[in-house]
C-alpha cells in the first residue's frame, strides 16, 4: 500500500431467481363464447390477423422480452395498415376493452400489455425507406414503420456515411423508443440530440380513429367523415416540443 490507498475487493453474494416466472393471470370475466363473438366481429372489420387465447399464434404474439410480464389480452391484432389501427381503436372503445400497443416489446415494466384487453402488435408495420429531402441537414431521411426494430433500420442505412439516433439494444422497437424521447447512451444523443428531436414528420391515429400527420409547424387531420383540418402551432398550442 505504497500510495496510501487501500482497495478491498469483496465478492458479492446475490440471490438467483427463476427465469420465466409462472403467469397467474387468467381470462376470467368473459367466457369462450363472448371472446369468439368479439373475435368474429373484429375479423370482419380489419384485414390483419386476429388471434384469441386458444389460437396457436397467441403466445408468440403475446410474449415480450420481460417474461415476468404475463398479462393476457382477450384479443391480439397484427394490423396491416393504419385503417386497421383506426378500426381497433374504435373497437376497443365500443366494447370497453383496454388498449395496449407494442412495437419491439421492450417494456420492462409491462406497460405494453394489458390484461383482458385488445392488444395491437405493430411488428407487421415495419417498413423502412430512405428518401432524399431538403428538410434534412444531410439531404437524406428515413421513413420508419413503428413496428420495425433498430437492427432492421440500421441494415438500410450506409454505416460509413450516416447514422440515426437509435436504441442501445437493437431489438428495441422504433415506435416506443421515439415516443419515449429516444436517448442513445453511447453518445449519439450528446452530439445530435434525442431521437424525437430529429423527427421531421410523424403519422398517427388519434383516439377518435382519425388520421393525423404532425409536422414541426402544423398538424393535418383527416376525420373519418372525410373532413380535413389543418392546425398551425403557436406559442399557445405548441405541443410538438412538449
Amino acid at each position: 500500500m505504497k500510495s496510501g490507498v487501500l482497495i478491498v475487493v469483496i465478492p458479492t453474494l446475490i440471490v438467483l431467481t427463476r427465469a420465466g416466472l409462472p403467469c397467474d393471470y387468467t381470462v376470467a370475466h368473459l367466457n369462450v363464447r363472448n371472446i369468439s363473438s368479439l373475435k368474429y366481429s373484429l375479423e370482419r372489420e380489419v384485414s390483419g390477423i386476429v388471434v384469441a387465447p386458444w389460437d396457436d399464434q397467441y403466445e408468440h404474439f403475446r410474449a415480450i422480452h420481460n417474461s415476468a410480464c404475463c398479462q393476457k389480452p382477450l384479443l391480439i391484432v397484427r394490423p396491416r395498415n393504419r385503417k386497421d389501427v383506426s378500426k381497433c381503436v374504435l373497437f376497443s372503445q365500443k366494447n370497453g376493452l383496454p388498449l395496449s400497443v407494442r412495437s419491439g416489446g421492450h417494456s420492462y415494466i409491462c406497460t405494453s400489455l394489458k390484461h383482458e384487453g385488445l392488444h395491437l402488435d405493430l411488428r407487421g408495420l415495419n417498413n423502412v425507406q430512405l428518401r432524399k429531402t431538403k428538410r434534412s441537414p444531410t439531404g437524406l431521411a428515413a421513413i420508419l414503420g413503428p413496428g420495425s426494430d433498430w437492427r432492421r433500420v440500421l441494415s438500410f442505412i450506409p454505416a460509413d456515411k450516416y447514422t440515426v439516433i437509435h436504441g442501445q439494444c437493437l431489438e428495441v422497437g422504433v415506435g416506443g423508443f421515439i415516443l419515449g424521447g429516444g436517448i442513445n447512451a453511447l453518445g449519439a444523443t450528446v452530439r445530435h440530440g434525442w431521437a424525437a428531436e430529429n423527427v421531421l414528420q410523424m403519422k398517427m391515429v388519434l383516439a377518435d380513429g382519425s388520421y393525423a400527420t404532425v409536422n414541426k409547424d402544423f398538424v393535418s387531420i383527416k376525420r373519418l367523415n372525410g373532413k380535413r383540418e389543418k392546425i398551425h402551432f403557436s406559442a399557445e398550442n405548441d405541443l410538438w416540443f412538449a
